[in-house]
């Protein structure tokens, strides 16, 4: 991260990361996805079930991996743009949370695609955007 090569490497790596979860991550349907925002819209217990389901980790894999594949794509153009690796960075640190939690429910190996350390990946973003020096 200390050189732009090695952080166009760091770019390139987190898209294929992004990219392999795109590609195993299940997706839900558009009857699921119309169920689930209507039962979070809904309020109340039923809002709260629907946080707990499948469909809410599938969707807020899709968030995370849309955006993911966004800002690496951005930075495989300007790798020294830190406001790309800060919004790489945000996606990840919202994704931590609740990624092994929910590929649990959907049979996901989370330690083989290493959702438990998405803060630590966070954080190295966060480094290098600092290390750009614009």
């Amino acid at each position: 991260m200390n050189t732009a090569d090695g952080r166009v490497a760091l770019a390139s790596a987190v898209k294929s990361y992004c990219e392999e979860i795109s590609r195993v991550y299940p997706q839900n349907s558009p009857a699921e996805n119309a169920w689930l925002d209507k039962e979070l819209r809904s309020g109340g217990e039923r809002a709260m079930r629907a946080i707990d389901t499948s469909e809410r980790g599938r969707q807020r894999a899709k968030v995370f991996t849309d955006g993911c594949r966004d800002w690496s794509a951005a930075l495989s153009k300007e790798p020294d743009r830190p406001r790309y690796y800060v919004g790489l960075a945000y996606e990840f640190s919202r994704f931590a949370g609740d990624a092994a939690y929910f590929a649990k429910k959907d049979s996901i190996d989370a330690d083989l695609y290493a959702f438990v350390i998405l803060d630590d990946a966070a954080q190295a973003l966060m480094l290098a955007a600092l290390m750009t020096g614009k």
